[in-house]
């Protein structure tokens, strides 16, 4: 494993005022990873999708092997199988709402999707599936 505190930002872990940022060692990476890649740009899949498709190929893994190993991590956890619950609507954007959470939860639903199975083998083609 190595010395750095996060491997897939290259940040150091410096204070920030009162907050200092954790780092764990990330299932996926083999590596250490910073509290915010894990929770901001991973986030089991639904984080940034761009790094989270690198850290399959990294990892060697399927969409949903990493979700599945993301919502198995006590620092990804459970909660990152299914739609966050909504706090607040501003008022006027119901309908645009509505929509996220519906993108949402078909996006879970494709990671969630023959989780122990080889993504190659769902469509007969041979070939993974993408977002």
């Amino acid at each position: 494993m190595s010395d750095k505190f996060c491997d897939l930002c290259d940040c150091d872990g410096a204070p920030m005022g009162d907050y200092a940022e954790k780092n764990y060692p990330c299932p996926l990476l083999d590596r250490n990873i910073c509290e915010t890649c894990c929770q901001a740009e991973v986030m089991g899949g639904m984080g940034a999708p761009d790094t989270f498709l690198e850290l399959c190929k990294k990892s060697e893994r399927t969409p949903q092997e990493a979700h599945a190993a993301c919502v198995a991590c006590p620092n990804g956890g459970p909660g990152l199988d299914r739609v966050p619950k909504v706090i607040y609507i501003k008022p006027g954007t119901e309908d645009e709402s509505r929509e996220f959470e519906e993108n949402w939860q078909a996006r879970l639903d494709w990671l969630n999707r023959n989780k122990n199975k080889n993504e190659k083998e769902n469509d007969g083609t041979g070939k993974a599936d993408s977002f």
